[in-house]
């Protein structure tokens, strides 16, 4: 969501130059984590929920409220801001609907009353915007089939990549992804980026590659982004698989990263996009991906796509992906779709929506 926030206050602007944008963050004010350190993380969730439910929103109220013509929350978790902002020049975006799943799904994602409670606030502020962004078509029809969201307030505007991810890295990230991953010839590398969190699905993930190892293939697991949870790791070691892990790093280490993959896996139950994709296409790498609605859209049919409970059907379209043949098919298609695919595209893409909000709010005081 910080990249996002970035598109919107740099790359918008460089598309229209009648645009000026302001960043409005708000810093997180320690109040009940200032405790032993042995307490911090249970206590630096507390005022993470009261930053975002209470703190934001009164700064918002005191210093942003008034000040612009035209308010846009690019995160859609942050959707309870709408009540404290006009809401007829108030636009947010949404990636997704897992936020919202413990309401439209609730026995499936069981959690507390109060925390229902806020997500129902947060839900609430994202029904009074003027408008919802969609990240992709996927998540514009999830939004539908929960009747979360009026038709007539939905656009879709693709996410992009950074157009940095399409030059070829640097030497200096050449260099620094031979120093953490070895050099090239010491095995077949895949690769996966982002989260350990549920519906990324680590548990298939690493059942998936260890299959593939049996199978007699030399494949090592690296994985960027936030670290596994312990759980995985034993799983890792009662596999014997081996398993590089990463954290979140620069833009042009990444792209090097991606580069050195012989493939991208997402073995995901759910994604509202599906941005990894799109990045290792840039770099030309194949992807191996779940068959579910977001990934389908986002690859633009360059992807193999694989029902996500069959491990043997992953393990055949790995090893087909894996021959020296096909690695090389089709990159001058994966890297024109990323390049399609662009903070610039997506820029563009929102002027219009900007326009037409505007325009609306200026009929609503007319009328008035």
């Amino acid at each position: 969501m910080d990249q996002m926030g970035e598109l919107v206050a740099t790359r918008v602007p460089i598309q229209s130059s009648r645009i000026r944008t302001t960043a409005v963050r708000h810093r997180l004010v320690r109040v009940a984590s200032r405790v032993p350190i042995a307490l911090v993380r249970r206590t630096l969730s507390a005022d993470r929920i009261l930053n975002r439910m209470v703190l934001y929103p009164r700064y918002v109220r005191r210093e942003v409220t008034g000040r612009y013509s035209l308010y846009h929350i690019v995160d859609h978790s942050y959707a309870h801001l709408v009540h404290d902002l006009p809401h007829a020049t108030t636009i947010v975006t949404c990636h997704d609907i897992d936020t919202f799943r413990c309401l439209v799904l609730p026995g499936e994602e069981r959690r507390s009353r109060p925390f229902r409670a806020m997500t129902q606030r947060i839900l609430d502020g994202l029904r009074r915007a003027a408008c919802v962004v969609c990240g992709s078509a996927s998540t514009r029809d999830d939004l539908l089939r929960f009747n979360l969201v009026p038709e007539e307030r939905l656009r879709v505007v693709m996410n992009g990549i950074d157009p940095e991810f399409l030059p070829e890295p640097s030497d200096v990230a050449r260099e620094w992804a031979t120093a953490h991953l070895g050099r090239v010839d010491d095995g077949i590398d895949v690769l996966h980026v982002g989260n350990d969190i549920p519906r990324k699905r680590v548990d298939r993930l690493l059942q998936i590659v260890a299959a593939v190892r049996e199978s007699g293939a030399a494949v090592r697991l690296v994985r960027v982004g936030s670290p596994m949870t312990l759980a995985h790791k034993n799983l890792a070691k009662r596999l014997n698989l081996p398993v590089l892990e990463l954290p979140f790093v620069d833009r042009d280490a990444l792209r090097a990263v991606y580069e050195r993959a012989a493939v991208l896996l997402m073995p995901s139950d759910r994604e509202g996009y599906g941005l990894p994709v799109i990045e290792a296409f840039a770099a030309g790498r194949p992807a191996v991906i779940s068959d579910i609605p977001a990934l389908r859209e986002v690859s633009g049919g360059l992807a193999r796509w694989v029902d996500p409970n069959d491990i043997r059907a992953w393990v055949a379209a790995i090893q087909h992906t894996l021959q020296p043949q096909d690695v090389s098919v089709g990159q001058y298609a994966r890297r024109a779709h990323a390049a399609s695919l662009t903070w610039d595209a997506h820029a563009r893409g929102l002027l219009p929506i900007y326009d037409e909000v505007l325009d609306a709010a200026r009929g609503v005081v007319q009328c008035a």
